[in-house]
């Protein structure tokens, strides 16, 4: 069997960064990996993503957005990290469950038992065998942000400080109430290198 790992945060925290070097490291090792996000792992995400991501007016409500998020989820687990899983790949997901908790929870006020009842069904129950969560500053973040191309920007970079400060603390709550304990959280505001390097330790240490 294989392991799910997914990589969290707020915008700007550079997990993309920190998956794509990790999965070439990965590969490197010539361990079978494969890459996936949320929203937007399979083609019926594609759709999604152009849904929820892209700001637009009025917005949709937080309960459509949530929605929209575990539907895409239940066929990222069906279509892509069950069947890796059962090949005993390692799964690297740009987003998972604590994001819905941070951003459909705490930043927007969904009922957090609401959420992870949905998030039960849309996953069947299976759960991340490992979550980093690289934590950082909104203010940093927010600096990183206005360096993006305009087309890596959605609606929720675009948020004010005070929601970016829920989320965060979302991300937080949710890796302190991991029951599994399988949270490693990484100072994001660190040098890229210096947080790979750490990311590489864990893996040899724990995952591989």
């Amino acid at each position: 069997m294989g392991k799910w790992i997914t990589f969290e945060g707020i915008g700007g925290c550079g997990k993309g960064t920190q998956i794509e070097l990790i999965y070439n490291w990965l590969i490197e090792q010539d361990i079978q990996i494969v890459k996936t996000k949320e929203p937007g792992g399979t083609e019926f995400g594609s759709s999604i993503r152009k849904l929820v991501l892209p700001d637009q007016h009025p917005k949709l409500s937080p309960f459509t957005e949530l929605m929209l998020f575990q539907a895409d989820r239940h066929e990222t687990v069906k279509q892509i990290i069950i069947p890796a899983l059962n090949q005993g790949a390692i799964v690297l997901s740009d987003r998972g469950p604590f994001g819905t908790i941070a951003y459909q929870g705490f930043g927007k006020g969904v009922d957090l038992d609401l959420i992870d009842k949905i998030t039960v069904e849309a996953t069947e129950g299976r759960k991340p065998d490992f979550t980093f969560l690289l934590d950082i500053d909104p203010e940093i973040a927010k600096k990183r942000i206005k360096e993006r191309n305009n087309s890596e920007i959605d609606q929720f970079d675009l948020e004010e400080i005070q929601f970016q400060e829920k989320v965060r603390k979302g991300f937080i709550d949710a890796a302190k109430n991991d029951k599994a304990k399988k949270v490693f959280t990484i100072d994001g505001s660190k040098q890229i290198q210096e947080i790979h390097y750490e990311i590489i330790n864990i893996f040899e240490d724990h995952i591989i």
